[in-house]
């Protein structure tokens, strides 16, 4: 795999990364967001010294995904063992996912971006 095809893979990744209560039910995201990790780790190996600061940029959008995605784990979570309601309530998870998923979409983007930048 080369550096391109990485990167494709990255932001194919991040295409499929959204958030939703519903999501909150399943491994999906969390898996999904393991996998955005390997991605990583496989750009990495291919451009590790042509790239340093692209893959420190990507693993720092990796951890703000995972914060994210265990912030409306854990309100979610939060709400259903103490019955708090807001801030553990589906409107505050609502915002929470959005906010998610204007990550996802800004970091696809800005991949995409240096992937259009480099033809």
């Amino acid at each position: 795999m080369d550096r391109e095809e990485s990167l494709r893979e990255i932001a194919e990744r991040l295409a499929v990364l959204t958030l939703s209560e519903e999501d909150l039910e399943f491994d999906f995201v969390l898996d999904q967001l393991t996998g955005l990790k390997e991605e990583i780790r496989n750009l990495s190996v291919v451009a590790q010294e042509t790239d340093a600061a692209l893959i420190a940029w990507l693993q720092d959008q990796h951890v703000r995904g995972m914060v994210l995605y265990s912030a409306a784990q854990s309100n979610l979570r939060t709400q259903r063992s103490l019955g708090l309601a807001a801030p553990y309530d589906p409107a505050t998870r609502a915002g929470i996912t959005s906010q998610f998923g204007a990550w996802a979409a800004s970091a696809r983007d800005e991949v995409l971006r240096r992937l259009a930048d480099e033809r």
